[in-house]
């Protein structure tokens, strides 16, 4: 009986992250918000039964994301939503104290970032933040209301290019801070 729970549960949970997911990037706006709430599902399964089963489920959302959405979203719900789902899940379930929990997930969730960024750069063949950061200069330098205001209109690309590990570490950092505060909420209710 508690295989048949457990493997239902995980069919639930891999389903309700790939709508959350297909959710995230398909609607405007709304999508960002949703984002946080991927890792919730994967997180409860790993809490609630064990990790194995957190990795099966995550794999099978990835799979059905591959086959509605294809292999980028697929490696990107992977990589960036399951992984921080199923290392909270464990983190919370092992019991460490809240900065622990915060402190290991961060990384998980900036190693997340930068296998992400790696898989970009090998589908592409281009560094996704060197792009950015090219388009960011060449907006900057073509806006005439920038050159009018801003007399150090290159300096703010040249900022942005140093603060940019700091960004990642924040991004973390926030990312980290919502799935544990919303899955610590949501955990409460049910």
């Amino acid at each position: 009986m508690r295989n048949v729970r457990s493997t239902v549960e995980g069919a639930f949970f891999a389903a309700l992250t790939v709508i959350l997911y297909l959710a995230s990037i398909y609607l405007p706006v709304l999508g960002v918000l949703v984002s946080f709430l991927c890792p919730l599902p994967v997180m409860f399964l790993v809490i609630r039964w064990d990790a194995r089963l957190g990795i099966l489920a995550s794999c099978v959302a990835s799979l059905l994301v591959f086959a509605l959405a294809g292999l980028l979203q697929a490696v990107t719900c992977l990589l960036g939503f399951s992984l921080l789902g199923i290392a909270m899940g464990l983190t919370v379930k092992r019991g460490y104290d809240f900065p622990e929990i915060i402190l290991i997930n961060t990384l998980v969730s900036l190693l997340s970032k930068f296998a992400l960024l790696g898989v970009a750069l090998l589908a592409t063949g281009k560094n996704p933040l060197t792009e950015n950061l090219l388009l960011l200069e060449e907006t900057v330098r073509k806006a005439p209301w920038v050159s009018q205001n801003l007399h150090g209109a290159g300096d703010f690309a040249s900022l942005v290019k140093l603060v940019m590990p700091a960004l990642l570490i924040v991004a973390s950092l926030f990312d980290t801070g919502c799935n544990f505060l919303l899955g610590r909420w949501i955990g409460k209710r049910i």
